[in-house]
């Protein structure tokens, strides 16, 4: 097996853990599967549910479709692939703008449910016919359609496919199903003219075959036993070690900070074993089969019940515009190659966009080194057989190079088929690549995964990127500590026109929408980033500072598309909250990575190469002071000092929805002058931290942060009503509305909101005001204590990390075995406890859950606009939340020269181990590596209890004297070299 570390980590005489070394534990895998240990000692989600049979399968969705679909995220840096129980892989990128490239729509072969799928089953239907109908009307019109000169709306640019001579159908059904692919077929010869035939897809495999689904770090793998074949097939997106970053090295304490593995080639490998496990010689023909049908994420802000399906034909109809080809086949390159080409000419450069209009290249490669025949047209590849047993494969058809029928805008499949005379315990091994290019480029990049062991080496770059942390008990805990930062980091996606990899949000934002931010969340996801990726929290960082706009300083909501901004049809214009979370993340990247010469990077305002006239240029210290001029200026403070409500903070729906409900409360009044009281918490901690870390820089830019800071704080604080501080009830109150006669209205002065209460903690507010303990017992109780997956928003409410895992690092300053218990309670193997039905929130989940008091127990939500139980996976709050959770669990924050570490029990003793920085504790001692990303120094403030005696400190071996007059905080500075890895180690006596 492939360790990262051989053997125990030894790291004193008491302390023997191996946070790389995972011990078997199936605890919290709900009714599915089972968690397991894969080949490589990692975990992986083995999935055993016949979910096509078993109605536990089903989930709550608004179109009432009886959807038992559940998946899994494999990705690398460039792409995302959706890997179901079906046993079909749906691949995603986003270089200029989202785009499914065989996503499925075989939605009449599940059966609707209930009222509302019926009614959903007829919508689309009627919708279906209105499109095609469209569809010709929009090829008529394309006889006369002219290109408009320089313009970029999707009417403009994207002009139809030419109408095309129309030949005979053998299959009408085909046209309007994709089934996505990701699977493939074996023809075992029973004739000289048909073949006993079978797909290896559970959703299409015969009743009878043994199956085997298996959710692993990288990859989806399937096994299928029928008729003495064996036949196993794993798909993953691949890493390969970047020859210019350092070597790696077994003994993970040496591993980099600056590694930076390969995993731009936006491709899937697909590794096929088949075995005849049978006793005698046996003709087989294997297809690897993948679909074409490319779906552009234009942007929909209303995704909800009937309006989704109108979206769906509106989005499916943007290929109308485009004209369809397959490259001729060369049987000396074994590729298949689909183009799709704007009618009217393509747009090139910077110009934005709401879709792509330069479409990549999608292909299917035999990268096997035996040759292999094609098929192209799915309506003959399937005929009257359909996708469980297709004509092309039982009547043992010649290939099938050219489409007979491209009336319709998605007729190709692509297929490659290998002839295998398999002997009795004979395996034969295949290897295919599928996935994009761009018009023209060369596919040699191919070559280099054609020798070798591809997925061995993907698992090899991952080990090295994972978070480990043990305490030596904790097994679940361990194992899910790895995995979200699989999942974290897997997520990863490119922007063309932004210039930067960064992690989505995910969810029904990203796969439903089709929109990509709120900013707040990538900067939430930048904090366990640094830690774990920095080259990557760095990226993500350089694109909220693109999308800042150069004339209004602002943050926008979201971008979708190629390059655009949007704001969801205006209802979240004016958000508040965004400088905040940029200033946050950025302050905590500078002082974990001691970076500081980031701040005299130029990087580009909104749009590109824009320049803004408020700031001196485009550094990054420039979009500091954007951010807070905006902050400060834009935004600013209400009528009571604190700062102002705008449209929504943190909570987009805060200002819209409460008006909604009480017709007394004046929207557009709240969003002038109602105030925040989240957003003023949350200030008065991350302003004083960048003040200090970018101090040396600019100083009167931090003697204005403080300032503002100093006068924040003094309204927080005020006796006068209205107050922030709800003595009454022993809460803060949430906001400052305004009703129809401008008078104030506080928000949540009867009900209390988790969202007001940990930044309350976190900034120290509640101790200086003497209320931290009367305000922590009324949280337990009405929103902790009632739920075993984590403190809700609201009384019987819903459980959102991105705000409860905060309460985490609350709690852990004063109290942190309560710190500890939250964030257990977070975990999924709890959920699965609590919820074993519930298939989500085991391996991957949505933004916010159902507590066990609510509506839909341990589900999720969905609004009017947006439904999140439609996509209730794939949001990364869940993986960096957890992330984040551990590591101020373990005591690692940002100060103004670098990092304080103060772990306190429990646990007792632990090791965590991320690229930037292993911490070692136990009783007595502090200590760790620090993995330098750039040449300079940092500062450790370490804080051990205050009786002690016989205190050591050592920075590589060598005897510190700390420089601070506090005996309980031990301060060492270390010397820095990138690439470089610093160990220290402090002692002590109780």
């Amino acid at each position: 097996m492939d360790t990262l570390a051989p053997g125990n980590i030894e790291t004193s005489s008491q302390m023997k853990l191996n946070p790389f070394s995972f011990e078997q534990s199936g605890e919290g895998s709900g009714v599915f599967g089972r968690w397991i240990l894969d080949e490589n000692g990692l975990p992986a989600y083995d999935y055993q549910m016949n979910h096509r049979r078993d109605p536990r399968a089903y989930y709550i969705n608004s179109q009432g479709r009886d959807r038992r679909d559940h998946w899994h995220q494999v990705g690398n840096d460039r792409i995302t692939a959706l890997a179901a129980n079906d046993g079909i892989v749906q691949f995603y990128s986003a270089d200029r703008g989202g785009v499914f490239i065989n996503r499925f729509e075989a939605f009449n072969e599940d059966r609707p449910r209930g009222i509302t799928g019926n009614v959903n089953a007829l919508f689309r239907r009627i919708i279906t016919l209105i499109g095609i109908v469209r569809a010709w009307q929009i090829r008529c019109q394309s006889q006369m359609a002219k290109t408009p000169r320089g313009t970029t709306s999707l009417e403009g640019t994207l002009e139809p496919r030419q109408k095309q001579k129309k030949q005979k159908r053998e299959d009408k059904a085909t046209e309007r199903l994709a089934f996505t692919g990701g699977f493939g077929y074996l023809g075992k010869q029973e004739t000289e003219k048909e073949d006993k035939t079978w797909a290896t897809a559970f959703r299409y495999a015969p009743a009878e075959a043994k199956t085997r689904r298996v959710f692993g770090i990288g990859y989806f793998e399937t096994e299928i036993d029928y008729n003495n074949i064996h036949l196993k097939r794993r798909v993953y997106a691949p890493y390969r070690d970047d020859p210019a970053s350092p070597p790696p090295h077994e003994d993970i304490k040496s591993r980099s900070a600056v590694y930076a593995p390969d995993g731009n080639d936006p491709i899937l490998l697909i590794d096929v074993e088949i075995e005849n496990q049978g006793s005698k010689t046996e003709n087989l023909r294997y297809y690897e089969y993948w679909d074409i049908n490319v779906y552009q994420m234009q942007v929909q802000w209303i995704r909800t019940g009937l309006p989704a399906i109108l979206g769906d034909i509106q989005r499916s109809s943007i290929n109308e515009r485009f004209s369809t080809t397959i490259e001729p086949w060369q049987p000396e390159s074994q590729v298949l190659r689909f183009k799709q080409e704007r009618c009217g000419g393509t747009v090139y450069g910077g110009l934005r966009s709401e879709v792509d209009t330069r479409l990549s290249d999608i292909f299917l490669a035999n990268i096997s080194g035996q040759p292999a025949e094609p098929y192209v047209d799915m309506s003959r590849f399937f005929g009257t057989g359909g996708v469980q047993t297709p004509d092309a494969v039982r009547f043992r058809m010649e290939s099938m190079a050219v489409a007979e029928d491209t009336t319709i805008s998605m007729p190709y499949c692509l297929v490659l088929r290998h002839d295998l005379i398999l002997e009795p315990g004979e395996v034969a091994t295949l290897r295919y690549a599928y996935g994009i290019a761009k018009p023209g480029q060369s596919l040699e990049f191919l070559d280099k995964y054609r020798i070798g062991d591809g997925f061995k080496q993907t698992t090899a770059v991952w080990k090295r990127q994972l978070a480990y942390f043990t305490t030596g008990q904790d097994f679940t805990l361990q194992r899910e500590i790895a995995w979200h930062s699989y999942k974290l980091l897997s997520a990863t996606l490119y922007s063309e026109y932004y210039r930067a990899h960064y992690s989505p949000q995910g969810s029904a934002y990203q796969y439903l929408h089709g929109a990509d931010g709120a900013p707040r969340d990538q900067a939430l996801f930048v904090l366990p980033m640094i830690y774990l990726r920095p080259a990557l929290a760095k990226d993500i960082l350089r694109l909220l500072m693109r999308l800042q706009h150069s004339d209004t300083l602002e943050f926008p909501y979201s971008f979708v598309g190629h390059g655009l901004h949007s704001d969801a049809m205006g209802i979240h214009a004016e958000p508040s909250d965004l400088d905040l979370f940029f200033l946050w993340a950025l302050a905590e990247y500078l002082a974990a990575t001691g970076d500081m010469d980031f701040l005299n990077d130029d990087v580009d305002f909104y749009p590109s190469g824009v320049r803004p006239f408020a700031v001196p240029g485009i550094t990054t210290l420039d979009h500091v002071r954007a951010a807070f001029k905006h902050l400060a200026e834009g935004i600013g403070v209400g009528p009571h000092g604190l700062l102002r409500l705008g449209d929504g903070d943190w909570d987009d729906s805060i200002v819209i929805e409460t008006s909604i409900r009480n017709p007394q409360i004046n929207r557009l009044k709240t969003i002038c002058r109602g105030e925040s009281i989240p957003n003023s918490q949350m200030a008065i901690y991350v302003l004083p931290l960048i003040a200090s870390v970018i101090e040396r820089y600019d100083s009167d830019l931090a003697a204005q942060m403080r300032t503002f800071n100093t006068n924040l704080h003094q309204a927080l604080s005020r006796k006068e009503d209205p107050t922030a501080w709800n003595a009454d009830q022993n809460w803060y109150n949430r906001a400052f509305l305004r009703n129809n006669r401008d008078e104030v209205v506080v928000l949540n002065d009867n009900h209390i909101s988790l969202q007001s209460q940990p930044w309350a903690l976190i900034s120290g507010l509640a101790q200086e005001m003497g209320v931290e303990d009367a305000l922590i017992e009324k949280v337990k109780q009405l929103l902790d204590d009632p739920s075993p997956t984590g403190a809700m928003l609201a009384e019987k409410g819903q459980v959102w990390p991105a705000v409860s895992q905060l309460l985490t690092w609350g709690y852990r300053r004063n109290h942190p075995k309560l710190a500890w218990r939250q964030l257990n309670r977070h975990t999924f193997a709890i959920h699965a406890i609590v919820f074993p039905n519930v298939w989500f929130n085991i391996w991957s989940g949505p933004d916010g859950t159902n507590s066990q008091d609510s509506p839909n127990p341990g589900g999720t939500w969905s609004s009017p606009v947006t439904p999140m139980t439609d996509f209730p996976v794939m949001n990364s709050n869940q993986h960096a939340m957890a992330l984040f959770g551990i590591l101020r669990v373990c005591g690692i924050e940002p100060t103004s020269d670098g990092l304080l570490i103060a772990p306190k029990p429990p646990p007792e003793r632990f090791i965590i181990d991320l690229p930037l920085l292993r911490l070692e504790y136990e009783p007595g001692r502090i200590a760790g590596v620090y993995r330098a990303i750039v040449t300079g120094s940092i500062t450790l403030h370490i804080c051990i209890p205050a009786e002690t005696k016989q205190v050591l400190a050592n920075v590589a071996g060598i005897p510190q004297v700390s420089t601070s007059t506090d005996p309980a905080n031990i301060v060492l500075s270390l010397i820095l070299t990138a690439g470089e890895a610093v160990p220290f180690e402090v002692t002590w006596e109780s």
